[in-house]
């Protein structure tokens, strides 16, 4: 045991209903299949050849909020647990490992810059545009990929944007149905002063009661299995809690230095720099040694 659970945070997707219906859609995709069908239909772009109006934002990492997260994402749903133990028991980088003669990372790294590639029908994204949460706030792009506890302040931000909350798209029939969490939880230290205080404070805090507390005063979904036995009316909550059940993530041996490898694993394939292999490769060299320094 590393930690009592005390949040999870799941993505979830942000659809634009305007968009889509504009474009003769009535539901959002459900397979990152369908992406390639949308793009053309739904991403506009003026006479000079820039895009106004987007179906993703994929393909970059500096203007994609969750860039981190979806690629870890797709990587774990095409089969692979990005990092994991060692016969030793030590943690280790399992990015450039093969599934079944293929490398899950490099097909989830082949899809997401699909995206940011001009030459491709499925172009839909590129570092010059804006963020990508205050382009779906603005009405630009039709599908954002973002936290369930972004709900309000999306809602406070344009009250008359016209949207919906969807599950995450999964990889197909027979695949792990999986989407990425961001999790939290209380753990005590070796040299805790006081293990015993410290060990009530833990488990009262991720006890039925003070989770209940939690619940209703952050719209997160539960961390608890007991507490799915009742799924809530709310449409978009509905979606939180169905999204928590299937949560997972990978142990991140440190948040801003990964995120600097996984910028580079893109930017890596965006530029011409490596192939799609060799960027992988060197992302999962980078994160055995964040996972050595940290360990």
């Amino acid at each position: 045991v590393i930690g009592f659970p005390f949040s999870v945070d799941p993505l979830v997707m942000y659809w634009n209903r305007d968009i889509f219906t504009d474009a003769g859609s009535s539901l959002p995709p459900t397979t990152w299949t369908e992406f390639f069908t949308l793009a053309p239909k739904i991403t506009r772009k003026d006479d000079k050849g820039n895009i106004v109006q987007s179906l993703v934002a994929f393909g970059e990492t500096r203007n994609v909020t969750h860039a981190k997260n979806m690629i870890s994402l797709l990587a774990i749903q095409a089969g692979t647990p990005i990092v994991t133990r060692d016969v030793q028991g030590q943690f280790v980088s399992v990015l450039e490992t093969s599934k079944g003669g293929l490398v899950p990372a490099e097909q989830a790294l082949s899809y997401y810059t699909e995206f940011s590639n001009p030459n491709k029908a499925s172009y839909s994204w590129n570092r010059s545009l804006p963020n990508d949460k205050n382009a779906f706030v603005a009405g630009k792009l039709a599908v954002y990929f973002g936290s369930a506890s972004e709900l309000a302040s999306i809602r406070a931000a344009n009250p008359n944007l016209n949207f919906d909350v969807a599950a995450i798209p999964q990889a197909g029939v027979g695949s792990k149905k999986a989407v990425f969490g961001t999790m939290n939880a209380i753990a005590i230290l070796k040299s805790s002063k006081n293990p015993a205080s410290a060990f009530i404070a833990a488990t009262n805090l991720s006890g039925a009661t003070l989770q209940a507390i939690w619940l209703d005063q952050s719209g997160f979904p539960p961390v608890r299995r007991d507490m799915f036995s009742k799924m809530p009316g709310d449409a978009y909550k509905s979606v939180f809690y169905q999204s928590a059940l299937i949560s997972t993530a990978w142990l991140d041996p440190n948040r801003d230095a990964s995120n600097e490898v996984f910028t580079r694993l893109v930017d890596n394939v965006t530029s011409g720099k490596l192939r799609i292999s060799e960027s992988v490769r060197a992302a999962s060299l980078e994160l055995n040694n964040l996972i050595r320094t940290n360990q």
